[in-house]
């Protein structure tokens, strides 16, 4: 955070929605509970992703992401 408001904007990534190579099939093809992981863009920080398909009267509406860095499943990468 630099404190200028512009700067900051621009090089936030929070709310970054980026699809690209196999995830736009993973979400496609999500039907229970899928996982992955990647590598924050700009970062070397790797993020577990856990995608679940979100169904509405019997019809898949979408799939909900989340990501979780791996210290908060007592996961070390630092060994």
């Amino acid at each position: 955070m630099t404190g200028d408001p512009r700067v900051d904007a621009a090089r936030s990534v929070h709310k970054r929605i980026t699809v690209s190579g196999q995830e736009p099939e993973n979400l496609r093809t999500c039907t229970y509970l899928s996982m992955g992981t990647f590598i924050l863009p700009g970062t070397t920080s790797v993020i577990i992703v856990i995608y679940v398909p979100l169904f509405v009267n019997g019809r898949q509406w979408g799939v909900m992401t989340s990501g979780i860095v791996p210290g908060a499943l007592g996961v070390d990468l630092n060994q």
